[in-house]
């Protein structure tokens, strides 16, 4: 699931491990992690459109959360080994643990919705307003979420 793809990946984060670049330069990782944090943001808010829209595209769009978090966090962490400064490889891992936190809580929502009761997708759910009889005060429904 995308939840364990996440935690796979943040493996990397809580046990401070710096992959070793692959001979790109500090230059080339930095527009990396620019590219994926600018992917990371689309795909939240994709995630967050699926989330209205059925179950299986929601599925589809998490897993895709999970890769693209997944690369995120390589070269932040590849990035971070690079520099060889202390103080900002502490500062990466803090922004990276605020990143994972955030993808945690965004992912369980996920699921969440995946895997609740009322998981239909809004075309399917009822209207909202019940039928008046004559003389009758309209009354909204009360809707479970």
């Amino acid at each position: 699931s995308a939840i364990k793809e996440i935690a796979r990946a943040s493996v990397a984060i809580t046990d401070n491990q710096f992959p070793p670049t692959k001979g790109e330069s500090l230059a080339d990782l930095q527009n990396a992690v620019s590219d994926d944090a600018a992917k990371l943001n689309q795909v939240s808010s994709e995630l967050v459109a699926a989330s209205r829209v059925s179950p299986e595209d929601l599925a589809v769009v998490a897993n895709n959360f999970a890769t693209v978090y997944g690369n995120c966090i390589n070269h932040s962490m590849q990035l971070a080994g690079a520099t060889k400064d202390a103080e900002l490889q502490s500062e990466v891992i803090i922004q990276l643990k605020n990143c994972q936190s955030a993808s945690n809580k965004l992912l369980s929502f996920e699921q969440a919705v995946r895997c609740g009761p009322h998981h239909t997708s809004p075309q399917e759910q009822p209207d909202p307003v019940r039928p008046l009889a004559h003389g009758q005060h309209q009354q909204p429904a009360q809707r479970m979420y």
